[in-house]
């Protein structure tokens, strides 16, 4: 088929996980609770949780590139998040009560032959911590968008111009493309690499977490 006539596709939904961490058991007297509280040692009421926080994926561009994964952020033991030299997360403190959680929907990918860029999806948010939406894919001559990974390049885009960047210690950037007319697209970036790496085209890798129990791959790029 024509590359207007190939259909694009919408990102796929965030994800919010928490995790209790082991708490301390036994019995304290009064005095030495009073002499940590004094402290600041004494526990606050309320969870200390390692999370994984993923936002909604970008969609894809028509005759474009595929959307980037959402951002990635993780806590849980020596995971990392996403992004290049992204270094460990410290866990976060809930306390007692009512939170809420957002996950971010994956952006619409653009109409087919409409030759415009998919749309970025939407932020994952709990307590302080922020995922960013995926960038949506490139479509036409536009680049794609900059996001928690970026979104693939346009057909023709063969620069770093044409794809979008991915936010620091969240996700990667974005591939080229083979920069003719009937080629392929940029792939978009994932959690664990950018698009592209794995031959032009491809998205990004994502990320193997444990924190359900099981290991399980998400944050994956979008295909061009």
């Amino acid at each position: 088929p024509s590359p207007s006539s190939v259909p694009s596709f919408s990102g796929g939904s965030g994800i919010v996980i928490v995790k209790e961490l082991d708490k301390a058991s036994g019995i304290w007297s009064l005095e030495d609770q009073v002499e940590k509280i004094t402290e600041g040692t004494w526990p606050q009421h309320g969870f200390d949780v390692s999370y994984l926080v993923i936002a909604g994926g970008g969609g894809g561009g028509t005759p474009g590139g595929g959307g980037g994964a959402g951002g990635y952020r993780n806590s849980f033991g020596s995971e990392t998040p996403g992004g290049p030299s992204a270094s460990t997360e410290s866990q976060i403190f809930l306390p007692g009560g009512d939170h809420t959680i957002t996950v971010g929907a994956g952006g619409a990918a653009a109409p087919r032959c409409a030759h415009t860029q998919g749309t970025s999806g939407n932020d994952s948010i709990i307590s302080t911590i922020t995922s960013t939406g995926g960038g949506g894919g490139g479509g036409n001559s536009q680049p794609g968008r900059t996001g928690g990974s970026g979104g693939g390049a346009y057909r023709c885009g063969t620069s770093p111009s044409n794809f979008g960047a991915g936010t620091a210690d969240q996700g990667f950037p974005g591939g080229v493309a083979t920069g003719t007319p009937e080629g392929q697209s940029g792939g978009g970036g994932g959690a664990g690499e950018a698009g592209g790496t794995d031959g032009t085209g491809t998205g990004g890798d994502g990320l193997t977490s444990a924190i359900t129990g099981s290991c399980v791959t998400r944050g994956g790029g979008g295909g061009g």
